[in-house]
């Protein structure tokens, strides 16, 4: 199954291309003093397979010789290399939201300026979105490397793509749980910029580090994500990454020190919510009144809740469709936590078998 379906986006792909009418890729580097792995990084993306792409340097006032291997890139090498340089580090989110405004490409990648892309990344995901239906976001395995670049092991801990039988897998919405991730990492995923222009928040400082997880979930909720069951990434492994810092995983080691991350119920959460609200106009008129219902009472707490009820003959609501979707929804997620919970006890047994 999962050649005939590899085999089938891989048909589709050459199709599109035989069109002549191939979608422009952006690829946004987001940069901070990591010239050490920058080379690597852009080299890896200058050997893609997919031709038509262009990528954006966003160089958050680097202090090492970041510039210098940018510019060697951008001047002698390759006319489809930019760079923008800050004149302060406005963080990962910040980068971002630069690297969107500067670009018009109907797809967007970020690659992280430590990681590197296998030479058919952008070809792989640009077939998953056009074979089977429309999403806002593919996710695709990775292959860890260490500081020297050498491999050291297969996926992180990344929940979505196990025991997954299919090339690809479709994900709907997700509830924005604590810690919750279905996907990869930032350089594993392509975007659809019609929704990623909908999913970076006005304020960006709260996320100067993972910013993938905001981006992710947000483009997920508008627009559902189909996760690619093959390594499309090199992920790198490092002393100064900001989450996978150490050498050590597997067996019940993670690789992400989750201890380093901010708490997604006190801020990331209310801030989605905030976010889906300001542009409510714009999402009810995508997904429909239901639709952007179903997408805020995901994200919601108790008090935003309240409050949505409160202004429901404002946003045109009933109080009957607002509680009826909310019971659905909570009931689904007691359902989903009961069903791990299960699976959990399954598992911690099944380990006492010989």
């Amino acid at each position: 199954m999962v050649r005939r379906d590899k085999a089938k986006a891989s048909a589709n792909m050459q199709s599109l291309m035989d069109t002549g009418r191939c979608p422009l890729v952006d690829i946004i580097v987001v940069n901070y003093n990591y010239g050490p792995f920058l080379k690597d990084c852009l080299e890896s993306i200058q050997v893609q397979t997919y031709e038509n792409w262009r990528c954006t340097i966003i160089d958050n006032a680097s202090t090492d010789d970041s510039m210098e291997i940018i510019s060697s890139f951008v001047s002698d090498r390759d006319s489809r290399f930019q760079v923008k340089s800050l004149d302060e580090n406005l963080g990962q989110m910040g980068g971002f939201k630069i690297g969107v405004g500067e670009t018009s490409g109907e797809f967007v990648c970020f690659v992280d300026s430590d990681d590197m892309l296998l030479p058919h990344s952008v070809y792989t995901h640009l077939a998953a979105h056009f074979t089977g239906r429309p999403v806002a976001v593919s996710s695709a395995r990775v292959i860890i490397i260490n500081r020297q670049g050498r491999i050291i092991a297969g996926d992180s801990d990344h929940p979505g793509f196990l025991g997954a039988k299919k090339y690809l897998n479709y994900r709907g919405r997700q509830p924005l749980n604590s810690h919750e991730w279905y996907w990869s990492v930032t350089s594993g995923m392509m975007f659809r910029r019609s929704v990623l222009e909908l999913s970076i928040p006005q304020n960006t400082e709260p996320f100067r580090t993972c910013a993938d997880y905001f981006v992710c979930h947000m483009a997920n909720l508008i627009g559902s994500s189909v996760l690619i069951r093959e390594p499309l990434c090199l992920y790198r492994v490092h002393s100064r990454n900001s989450l996978a810092n150490s050498s050590v995983f597997g067996m019940g080691a993670h690789l992400h020190d989750i201890t380093r991350h901010y708490d997604h119920q006190t801020v990331t959460r209310p801030i989605m919510a905030k976010h889906l609200l300001e542009n409510r106009p714009a999402l009810q008129q995508i997904l429909g009144q239901s639709g952007f219902l179903t997408c805020y009472l995901f994200v919601a707490g108790g008090s935003e809740v309240r409050t949505f009820m409160a202004r429901r003959r404002e946003f045109g609501y009933s109080l009957l469709l607002i509680l009826r979707s909310y019971f659905i929804i909570r009931s689904g997620m007691v359902v989903r936590e009961m069903a791990k919970y299960l699976l959990g006890i399954g598992g911690f047994l099944r380990s006492f078998w010989p």
